[in-house]
């Protein structure tokens, strides 16, 4: 068998060719590698970023949402007893205020009153004193006996009721004006307002009739001051037994309708009671399977067939 002679060349060319498909077998294998295998070294540069930082951000931006929040509406209500306060207050003012009035506007009456009887019983004495001058410049020819009893009837009404001498006026006048004496002075005592004395004058004309009895009645024409006192405490007991009344009733109302609610509630948690169930006789439309025949056996298959396609 003749020896085969490889030249220098040929071994060349077969070392370049070896070097060349070993370079070409690695990028192949580079190439058919997976993709998330390569970035491996990715996560050692991520720590430089200000990532971690950002989650953060949210907690304080709810706490700033709902912070403002609550504080809105603690100040609403805060607001809202303020204006109920400030209402309360003006409203309490103003009552006192009506009443101040009333009070005031009853004492000056009162003082209208004085003057006016004051000034009267100063007139009452100066025709007296007239009458005794002229007495007693003309002892001779006298005074009229009309004028004397005249100046002594006055004189003896501007007296004090207190007084022996006193005589009432033949006018009623006085007694008009000791009656309305007293009603002010009560009423100023009572600290009421117009409103207030006008309904206790109702309620005196139209319900004192059926609530006081005689006895206090009669005394309004003997002592109008005793009069008023015990009209007054009786006013007082109808009103708080017409609010008594008025309390009961609402509660009444309230209980029946807790009652009812009750009485719903329960009915609807309730289970329901069992039916009574009765074994119904057969409809007159029942099949007799005596009379069946094969036709109609194969009409009801047919039937179902179609039925359930």
């Amino acid at each position: 068998m003749p020896e085969t002679v490889i030249t220098e060349q040929q071994a060349n060319d077969a070392l370049k060719q070896m070097m060349a498909e070993r370079e070409s077998g690695q990028q192949l294998e580079l190439a058919q590698s997976p993709p998330d295998e390569a970035p491996e070294e990715a996560p050692a540069e991520e720590p430089a970023e200000p990532a971690p930082a950002e989650p953060a951000e949210p907690e304080p931006e709810a706490a700033a949402t709902g912070a403002p929040a609550a504080d809105s509406d603690d100040v609403a209500s805060l607001k809202q007893r303020l204006a109920e306060r400030d209402k309360a207050i003006e409203e309490a003012e103003k009552r006192h205020q009506t009443r101040l009035d009333a009070m005031q506007s009853r004492s000056q009456a009162n003082e209208r009153i004085l003057r006016e009887r004051h000034l009267r019983k100063s007139t009452a004495a100066d025709r007296a004193l007239r009458l005794f001058k002229t007495w007693k410049q003309t002892p001779e020819q006298g005074v009229p006996e009309g004028d004397v009893d005249r100046a002594i009837a006055e004189l003896e009404g501007t007296m004090n009721p207190q007084s022996p001498s006193y005589q009432p006026p033949a006018t009623p006048v006085e007694a008009s004006e000791d009656t309305a004496i007293a009603l002010n002075a009560f009423l100023n005592e009572k600290q009421m307002d117009m409103g207030e004395a006008d309904e206790f004058g109702r309620w005196i004309k139209a319900d004192g009739a059926e609530v006081m009895n005689p006895n206090e009645q009669a005394l309004a024409y003997r002592d109008i001051d005793g009069f008023l006192r015990i009209a007054h405490l009786r006013y007082t007991e109808s009103k708080r037994a017409k609010l008594n009344q008025r309390a009961n009733a609402v509660e009444a109302v309230r209980t029946v309708q807790r009652t009812q609610k009750q009485a719903a509630k329960a009915a609807s948690a309730a289970p329901a009671a069992p039916r009574k169930t009765t074994v119904a006789s057969a409809p007159p439309n029942t099949i007799d399977y005596d009379k069946v025949t094969q036709d109609d056996v194969a009409k009801w298959l047919r039937q179902s067939v179609e039925q359930y396609k």
